[in-house]
């Protein structure tokens, strides 16, 4: 599953993804089965690696990349590819 939140409205974002995580992660389980990202910072290895990893004690976790408008090209190119067959144990967000 992915998730596309565009635009500058930041509290709108922030309530949406409150929601994604209620609906996808279990009590307890945020700490291990959540990501926060951000593109500047981002290399091709730590996205692969991060996308990679197993829930812990949840069936999904959810992988957040902040601005992801500054994602450097390989990062980019990675990702199209990605979504063409997403990995099911992970949700997605993509914050632009």
């Amino acid at each position: 599953m992915i998730y596309l939140f565009i635009g500058e409205d930041s509290l709108s974002k922030d309530i949406q993804l409150k929601k994604i995580k209620q609906e996808y992660l279990g009590k307890g389980t945020e700490q291990f089965n959540l990501d926060v990202l951000y593109a500047k910072e981002i290399i091709l290895k730590t996205l692969q690696e991060t996308l990679l990893r197993l829930p812990a004690n949840n069936p999904k976790r959810i992988v957040v990349i902040k601005d992801a408008e500054y994602l450097k090209e390989d990062s980019k190119e990675f990702l199209l590819k990605y979504a063409k067959s997403p990995y099911k144990q992970v949700v997605l967000v993509l914050d632009i």
